[in-house]
């Protein structure tokens, strides 16, 4: 989200700058000082989500010119910062196309809370409905967890969508080592403990911030917390993230409980990992049959092979057959580059950029978004 603040006050401007917050929001800031009369061009070329302006007693005229860049930018919210929070002015302001008005002095949190209450309505009236979407093994060292942590990485970052991993499994949970070296704030375990607070905030402060657009909720760190995850803590965090953001991914490991069920319930999409070994397919096929007795169809249910090579003694067709499906992906057999980014703690495709298999992520990526990403090649400069 872009934000635009217009200020004659260089102290007003300065404060902004200073606010940690915003990125953690995924909140872009651009200052600018000018009164509303004169900020015209800066507007049309930022073109931002929200125009924060600082509105003083010897500029209160601008108000007018609200009305006529609100018939200009039908998607631009605009906003107000004044000292003066009067009725009075609080009446013109809502007359005038402002959504919020803002206490002078700035105060970060105030700030930031009103440009969340905007994303907030951003987000209720938009047509976009948050993806939950889960990874589960067919069968122990499929490769579910370093599926589960890369593809998050990538949408988050490649296709500059929020995204929240929830490392549910109770047993063996590591997916933050997977993309960081952070310690957890607090697990899954310790928010379900305390379910009856969780809210925006409570739910921030737990999370591993991978960057600022993906974040991981760990999962407990001793076995023995297992049960105080309940299937109903789950929904909850799960409805509450909804609100903040894009995609909701679900590392479930390998056990087939009432957790994961519920998981795989509230997911708009299931994602099984195998590999082109019998035991695997084997694993597979009883696993194919809890989703039928579950009630799941073949477009919930979208497996994908790791480790895929050409060469396998086990063919794509032989899974096939034995599945009664077409893999939705297939993942290149590269185990050196993934060994290296799973030791460094290190999306792959931060370390290895130009690897088949983060080639293979980003158009994981593109299927699961729907965004087709600009080429920026040789030959795409050429011909541009």
């Amino acid at each position: 989200m872009k934000v635009l603040l217009i200020s004659e006050n260089n102290k007003v401007l300065e404060i902004a700058s200073t606010f940690q917050t915003l990125k953690q929001r995924d909140v872009f800031l651009v200052t600018y000082k000018s009164n509303l009369v004169k900020a015209s061009q800066k507007i049309a070329n930022e073109i931002p989500d929200v125009v924060v302006i600082d509105v003083n007693a010897n500029n209160i005229q601008e108000l007018e010119l609200i009305d006529r860049y609100k018939s200009q930018y039908k998607n631009m919210t605009f906003m107000m910062l004044s000292e003066d929070t009067s009725s009075e002015l609080l009446l013109k302001a809502i007359r005038s196309g402002f959504s919020e008005v803002i206490s002078s002095p700035l105060n970060e949190q105030l700030f930031t809370t009103a440009l969340e209450r905007f994303q907030n309505r951003t987000r209720v009236n938009s047509t976009f409905k948050t993806k939950v979407l889960s990874v589960i093994s067919c069968k122990g060292g499929s490769g579910a967890t370093f599926i589960a942590t890369n593809l998050a990485y990538e949408i988050a970052e490649t296709y500059n969508k929020k995204v929240l991993l929830i490392d549910a499994n109770q047993y063996f949970g590591d997916a933050s080592m997977y993309v960081s070296d952070m310690k957890a704030p607090m697990t899954l375990a310790d928010v379900c403990n305390q379910i009856s607070r969780l809210d925006y905030s409570f739910l921030e402060s737990s999370l591993i911030e991978v960057t600022p657009r993906f974040k991981i909720l760990a999962a407990a760190e001793n076995p023995a917390s297992a049960s105080d995850v309940h299937p109903d803590h789950l929904e909850t965090i799960i409805r509450i993230s909804k609100n903040y953001y894009d995609y909701i991914f679900i590392d479930l490991g390998r056990q087939i409980d009432s957790l994961s069920v519920k998981a795989m319930d509230l997911s708009d999409h299931i994602f099984p990992v195998l590999q082109l070994i019998l035991p695997y397919v084997r694993d597979a096929k009883h696993l194919q049959d809890v989703f039928k007795s579950l009630g799941y169809n073949s477009n919930k249910v979208q497996f994908i092979i790791n480790r895929y090579e050409k060469n396998s003694k086990l063919q794509l067709s032989d899974v096939s057959n034995a599945l009664n499906i077409t893999p939705a992906f297939t993942l290149p057999n590269e185990y050196a580059v993934a060994t290296e980014s799973i030791n460094n703690g290190v999306a792959v495709s931060k370390q290895s950029p130009n690897s088949a298999i983060s080639r293979t992520f980003k158009v994981i990526g593109k299927s699961i978004t729907g965004i087709e990403l600009k080429e920026n090649g040789l030959f795409s400069k050429l011909f541009k």
